[in-house]
């Protein structure tokens, strides 16, 4: 059994002083398993571009909510209702984007609870399982420029959000928020993020002997994996909070493409010859538009009903890699290998319609390249030698 703790204290010059600390528990009563479980209080200082970042007017992937409706706020709109006049050009519009040094740090709480298992009844099995829990407060980001619409036009707009956010929507004489038009999206101290799930790592390993299959070499499998139960975000603190919204199994407008399960399994044989040969399967499951969800601050920043959007659904993806290494002697090592091996397209996504369009910024090239396989199969080779 065994305890750990730690504290410590930090004092910035604009930020102001934050306290850090954590705790943690070990306990493996017997051979075979070991619990363990912990919590820290972090703390991350407003970095040097969120503080200092000079103000800018740059796109944002959304349209604008009174280029298809004259309702609510709407009606003090020029040319509000005439998508020709006030339709951003491809679904992009303008916000201005900047550092504050009004920002204050960071908080979060990170729990965990797990165990490892290493039963001597098994030889050459472990496996790790843990659940986690991390709410970050006062959440260094800005708002959202099509969150900042939805306050102020949208269906949920109350006279109090209509007091807080319109004047943030700058127009144009011609009631545009492109070109000279721009929504002002600082960055600040929002609300929360809210993330919790399960990690798992399963490993096994067995000399070929052991099955009956002499001087074959050895075997490993590895398979590590997460589950994601929520990905939860409150865009602006109480007392004038406005909501929630979840983006766990979501992809679009507002959400990062956020899938419940992805693992990667792998299998590395071993040959008596210096020969390593494996294999992985990459999975991540399906996702929903999140604009097709019943949570304002998700479906309202189409301007419009989404809909059931030709893009409301990326299925689930698989990739297979398969590598190998030979060490021909002593300092000459040789490898190649496959990924993407059956050459799996990312999704396509529609650059059009307002929703699927945004990507944020991890898009690009209508699709997720920082999220899916955008370079299809590769094939690599590669030595070392050393003397």
């Amino acid at each position: 059994l065994s305890a750990t703790g730690g504290y410590r204290y930090s004092s910035y010059s604009i930020a102001g002083g934050v306290s850090a600390y954590k705790d943690g528990i070990e306990w493996q009563p017997i051979d075979d398993i070991r619990f363990r479980a912990s919590f820290e209080r972090a703390v991350r200082a407003p970095n040097v571009l969120e503080l200092f970042l000079p103000l800018n007017v740059v796109l944002f992937g959304g349209q604008d909510p009174c280029a298809t409706q004259t309702t609510g706020q709407c009606a003090n709109v020029k040319n509000a209702g005439n998508a020709t006049i006030l339709s951003c050009p491809a679904a992009q519009c303008n916000n201005q984007v900047g550092g504050s040094t009004a920002l204050k740090p960071e908080t979060a709480a990170t729990r965990t609870v797990g165990f490892v298992f290493t039963p001597t009844f098994l030889d050459g099995f472990t496996a790790t399982v843990d659940y986690w829990d991390i709410k970050v407060s006062k959440f260094i980001t800005a708002i959202g420029a099509p969150i900042v619409l939805t306050q102020c036009y949208g269906p949920s707009a109350t006279p109090g959000t209509e007091a807080a956010y319109c004047p943030l929507v700058h127009r144009n004489s011609e009631g545009q928020i492109y070109g000279s038009g721009f929504v002002t999206n600082i960055t600040e101290n929002t609300g929360y993020l809210q993330t919790d799930g399960v990690d798992v790592e399963l490993n096994y390993a067995a000399d070929m002997a052991d099955w009956g299959m002499v001087q074959a070499g050895s075997i490993d499998f590895n398979l590590v994996g997460t589950y994601l139960d929520s990905a939860e975000t409150e865009p602006v603190p109480s007392p004038n909070s406005i909501g929630t919204y979840q983006c766990a199994g979501l992809f679009g407008v507002t959400c990062v493409p956020s899938p419940k399960w992805r693992h990667k399994f792998r299998v590395t044989w071993t040959s008596p010859w210096d020969v390593d040969v494996s294999l992985s399967w990459r999975h991540m499951s399906g996702l929903n538009f999140d604009a097709n969800t019943s949570n304002p601050l998700l479906d309202g920043d189409c301007g419009v009903p989404c809909g059931d959007v030709s893009d409301n659904h990326i299925s689930s993806f698989d990739w297979f890699d398969l590598a190998a290494d030979w060490q021909v002697r002593q300092g000459i090592d040789l490898r190649a290998g496959v990924t993407n091996l059956f050459a799996k397209d990312p999704p396509y996504l529609d650059t059009n319609f307002v929703g699927a369009s945004s990507l944020l910024f991890f898009g690009n090239g209508n699709t997720y390249p920082g999220v899916y396989d955008s370079l299809g199969r590769t094939v690599f080779v590669g030595a070392t030698i050393k003397y």
